[in-house]
């Protein structure tokens, strides 16, 4: 699978994935979760739900508070049944929970990196169930890797990409 630009990106999650994982949405989440240096994609046709319509420090609070039930699954995918008062409460701004509002579901799977402190979260949103829960967890197991892949080959929007202080060049 080629995808070389985010609109390609959006085409692929709306067109094919979304016939095996019914969305409104996709968040990316990547970087070193325990030190909160995290980046967010976010790929949508609603309106206002686009990476640029919120700071990644608006999105950490509500990705980490998923990369955490994530971890306690076992690094297994799981769905959050309706957004709870914690998960809203962790978004900061009256516009943002109005936008996450209407999403009754989320289908949460990472990929753990276990040679660096850069793990992947990915959070598919819903404003309806699934039909067949287990068929759908496992449809997102089987397509992470391919999710996963396709998002690293779009390169970063400009000023969305973190410098870490011990990785800077010589001065």
């Amino acid at each position: 699978l080629e995808v070389r630009s985010h609109y390609e990106l959006f085409n692929w999650l709306q067109e094919d994935v979304q016939r095996l994982l019914p969305h409104e949405a996709v968040i990316a989440a990547w970087g070193d979760f325990s030190l909160g240096l995290v980046c967010h994609d976010v790929v949508s046709s609603l309106q206002g739900m686009r990476t640029r319509s919120f700071s990644d420090a608006t999105l950490q609070p509500f990705t980490s508070w998923l990369f955490k039930r994530w971890t306690e699954h076992g690094f297994q995918p799981f769905i959050n049944h309706a957004f709870s008062d914690s998960a809203l409460q962790s978004l900061e701004s009256e516009q943002t929970i109005d936008t996450f509002h209407g999403m009754r579901t989320t289908l949460v799977h990472g990929i753990k990196d276990q040679r660096g402190r850069h793990d992947c979260l990915y959070v598919l949103l819903s404003d309806g169930e699934p039909r067949d829960p287990a068929k759908t967890l496992a449809s997102l197991r089987f397509l992470l890797p391919y999710i996963d892949a396709s998002f690293r080959q779009v390169a970063h929007l400009p000023g969305q990409y973190y410098e870490q202080p011990h990785q800077r060049g010589p001065a």
